[in-house]
Protein backbone atom coordinates (compact mmCIF):
# COMPACT_ATOMS: atom_id res chain seq x y z
CA UNK A 1 0.00 0.00 0.00
CA UNK A 2 1.61 3.78 -0.65
CA UNK A 3 0.44 4.96 2.03
CA UNK A 4 2.15 2.38 4.22
CA UNK A 5 5.43 3.76 2.86
CA UNK A 6 5.08 6.84 3.31
CA UNK A 7 4.96 6.03 7.25
CA UNK A 8 8.06 3.88 6.67
CA UNK A 9 10.79 6.55 5.80
CA UNK A 10 13.57 4.74 6.66
CA UNK A 11 12.17 1.40 5.45
CA UNK A 12 13.06 -0.06 1.76
CA UNK A 13 13.17 -2.71 -0.55
CA UNK A 14 15.23 -3.84 -2.26
CA UNK A 15 15.56 -2.12 -5.88
CA UNK A 16 14.82 -5.45 -8.05
CA UNK A 17 11.49 -4.80 -8.71
CA UNK A 18 12.82 -1.05 -9.71
CA UNK A 19 15.63 -2.65 -11.81
CA UNK A 20 13.04 -4.37 -14.70
CA UNK A 21 11.52 -0.98 -15.62
CA UNK A 22 14.29 1.72 -14.23
CA UNK A 23 17.94 2.23 -13.44
CA UNK A 24 19.52 4.66 -11.21
CA UNK A 25 23.08 5.81 -11.65
CA UNK A 26 25.39 6.67 -9.58
CA UNK A 27 24.03 5.17 -6.42
CA UNK A 28 25.67 6.31 -3.64
CA UNK A 29 25.59 10.03 -6.15
CA UNK A 30 27.18 13.32 -5.28
CA UNK A 31 25.89 16.03 -7.21
CA UNK A 32 23.45 14.36 -9.45
CA UNK A 33 21.73 10.94 -10.61
CA UNK A 34 20.32 9.87 -14.17
CA UNK A 35 17.40 7.69 -14.23
CA UNK A 36 17.10 5.56 -16.95
CA UNK A 37 14.23 3.56 -18.99
CA UNK A 38 13.97 1.07 -21.91
CA UNK A 39 10.75 2.53 -22.74
CA UNK A 40 9.06 5.69 -23.12
CA UNK A 41 7.38 6.27 -19.15
CA UNK A 42 5.58 9.33 -18.12
CA UNK A 43 5.96 8.24 -14.72
CA UNK A 44 5.98 10.97 -11.75
CA UNK A 45 9.21 10.65 -9.20
CA UNK A 46 9.54 12.44 -5.57
CA UNK A 47 12.45 12.37 -3.47
CA UNK A 48 11.72 11.84 0.03
CA UNK A 49 14.52 13.14 3.06
CA UNK A 50 14.98 10.81 5.88
CA UNK A 51 12.37 12.61 8.08
CA UNK A 52 9.68 11.48 5.18
CA UNK A 53 9.58 15.27 3.26
CA UNK A 54 9.37 15.66 0.01
CA UNK A 55 12.68 16.97 -0.94
CA UNK A 56 12.54 16.45 -5.24
CA UNK A 57 9.60 15.71 -7.21
CA UNK A 58 8.48 16.01 -10.88
CA UNK A 59 7.55 13.95 -14.24
CA UNK A 60 9.91 11.56 -15.94
CA UNK A 61 8.96 12.16 -19.76
CA UNK A 62 10.82 10.32 -22.15
CA UNK A 63 13.73 7.40 -21.29
CA UNK A 64 16.43 9.79 -19.30
CA UNK A 65 16.06 12.17 -16.62
CA UNK A 66 19.13 13.37 -14.55
CA UNK A 67 18.39 14.62 -11.08
CA UNK A 68 20.65 17.53 -9.72
CA UNK A 69 20.98 16.62 -5.63
CA UNK A 70 23.42 19.02 -4.88
CA UNK A 71 21.73 21.35 -2.69
CA UNK A 72 20.46 18.15 -0.95
CA UNK A 73 21.97 17.46 2.54
CA UNK A 74 24.40 14.29 2.69
CA UNK A 75 22.34 11.34 3.62
CA UNK A 76 19.58 8.66 2.79
CA UNK A 77 16.39 9.26 0.92
CA UNK A 78 13.73 7.07 -0.92
CA UNK A 79 12.77 7.65 -4.44
CA UNK A 80 9.36 7.08 -5.39
CA UNK A 81 8.82 6.49 -9.03
CA UNK A 82 5.17 5.82 -10.36
CA UNK A 83 2.80 4.43 -7.58
CA UNK A 84 3.40 0.67 -8.05
CA UNK A 85 6.70 0.73 -7.81
CA UNK A 86 8.97 0.23 -4.22
CA UNK A 87 10.89 2.99 -3.39
CA UNK A 88 14.40 2.91 -3.76
CA UNK A 89 17.10 3.91 -1.32
CA UNK A 90 19.32 6.28 -2.96
CA UNK A 91 22.55 7.90 -0.82
CA UNK A 92 23.72 10.85 -1.30
CA UNK A 93 27.07 11.56 -0.40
Amino acid sequence: KFYDRLFLPYSYCSNSELNKEFSIAPNPATDQIIISSSYLSNEKYILFNPQGRKVLSGSLIGTTRQLDLSKLARGNYLLQIGEKLTPVKLVKE
